[in-house]
C-alpha cells in the first residue's frame, strides 16, 4: 500500500510510504539515507495517519499543507481568545496535537494576510466615516444664518482659544 503517488505529495509521504509498505524512497547519497532512517525513528503509522514522537514527549499527528492552513485559521479565530502572534498560534497548534515542519512560516503568512485585511478595513472605515458625516450633516436642522455676537455650540472644534506655549500663572 503506497500512500501517495501524486506529484503534489505531502511532506511526509516518504515516511508514510516506508512505514506502510516498506518502500524505500530514492536517496542518492549515503548521508541522505542515514538522515532518512534517523528521522524515521520518531515516526509511526497507525491506520490512516502518520504520527510523530516530538522532543517534548507528546505524540502529534502529521498534517499536509492544505489541512495545516485550516488548522491555523481555526486556532487563530477562536471566539474565546485567539488573535495572537506567530509564536502563540504555533504553540496552540502544537498543544492541539498537530505537526508539520513549516508551522512557523505558515503562521507568519496567516498573520501577515490578516494584517493586510486589517489595513484595508482601516481605509474603508475612513470612507465610511466620511459618508456617515455627510449623511448626518444633511439632516441637521439648525439655522445657518448667524449674526455677529450669536452664541453657537461647537462640537469637536479645532479652534484654538490661545496660541503659543502654556504659561505658568505661578509667580
Amino acid at each position: 500500500m503506497v500512500v501517495s503517488d501524486k506529484n503534489n505529495e505531502p511532506w511526509y509521504a516518504d515516511y508514510a510510504n516506508y512505514l506502510a509498505s516498506r518502500v524505500l524512497p530514492f536517496r542518492s547519497t549515503r548521508q541522505e539515507k542515514q538522515k532518512f532512517f534517523s528521522d524515521l525513528r520518531r515516526y509511526f503509522w497507525d491506520e490512516a495517519f502518520l504520527f510523530k514522537h516530538c522532543a517534548d514527549r507528546i505524540i502529534r499527528r502529521c498534517t499536509d499543507e492544505d489541512e495545516a492552513a485550516q488548522i491555523l485559521w481555526k486556532c487563530h479565530n477562536r471566539p474565546y481568545g485567539g488573535h495572537h502572534g506567530i509564536a502563540t498560534n504555533a504553540r496552540k497548534v502544537f498543544e492541539a496535537g498537530f505537526y508539520w515542519p513549516h508551522i512557523f512560516r505558515n503562521a507568519r503568512r496567516l498573520i501577515n494576510e490578516l494584517d493586510e485585511m486589517r489595513l484595508d478595513a482601516y481605509e474603508s472605515s475612513i470612507s465610511y466615516k466620511e459618508r456617515t458625516k455627510r449623511w448626518h450633516d444633511k439632516r441637521i436642522k439648525a439655522s445657518t444664518n448667524y449674526e455677529r455676537g450669536d452664541k453657537v455650540l461647537l462640537f469637536n472644534s479645532r479652534l484654538r482659544l490661545f496660541s503659543g506655549k502654556l504659561k505658568s500663572r505661578w509667580y
